[in-house]
């Protein structure tokens, strides 16, 4: 019945490739299916469907510089909700730019799934977080009308220090 509501054409109609062409891009467009087939026998659509799982949990793993609850607030993948690639990807994307912005160039982010039984998995984030980018010095060059210790006073980033650990402009950010 889940198929057959998304469907462009009803029980008794007569369908052509252009209508089962969109049939099968509406069946695509809801996530729910990872595989789509349309067949044609003695008359009849066949629809052959293969579901995507079930997200069941999101789990986080070797996040130490950044708390849990910033990560998930960061991913669009949730429990119970329908599991994707394409998802996964884009969440892993977005999870090593926020450590990227937090000074942690070299983090890297792995996807691990675990199937479950009834279509559903667990999605688990392994987090490799890498050092913390610093700031050995800025310079400026070819000016001429300032000293450098006047542009640095104005400028946002600033030289990591050991005395400077409660501030985040001593981390390396390229956007910064």
């Amino acid at each position: 019945s889940t198929v057959v509501s998304y469907l462009p054409v009803s029980p008794g109609e007569q369908i052509d490739s252009a209508r089962a062409d969109l049939a099968l891009k509406a069946l695509f467009r809801t996530d729910l299916f990872s595989d789509v087939k349309i067949d044609f026998q003695n008359g009849d659509l066949i629809i052959t469907v293969v579901e995507n799982p079930i997200i069941n949990r999101v789990i986080f793993e070797g996040n130490s510089g950044l708390k849990e609850d910033k990560l998930r607030d960061e991913v669009t993948v949730r429990p119970r909700g329908i599991f994707t690639r394409a998802k996964v990807q884009g969440d892993v994307s977005r999870i090593v730019e926020l450590y990227r912005r937090s000074g942690r160039i070299s983090a890297t982010v792995t996807p691990q799934i675990i199937e479950l039984p009834q279509k559903r998995v667990d999605l688990i984030f392994k987090i490799d977080e890498g050092p913390k980018s610093g700031i050995l010095s800025v310079n400026f060059l070819g000016n001429k009308a300032f000293s450098d210790n006047d542009l640095r006073d104005v400028v946002v980033t600033e030289e990591t220090r050991w005395f400077k650990f409660f501030s985040n402009n001593a981390n390396y950010d390229p956007d910064r």
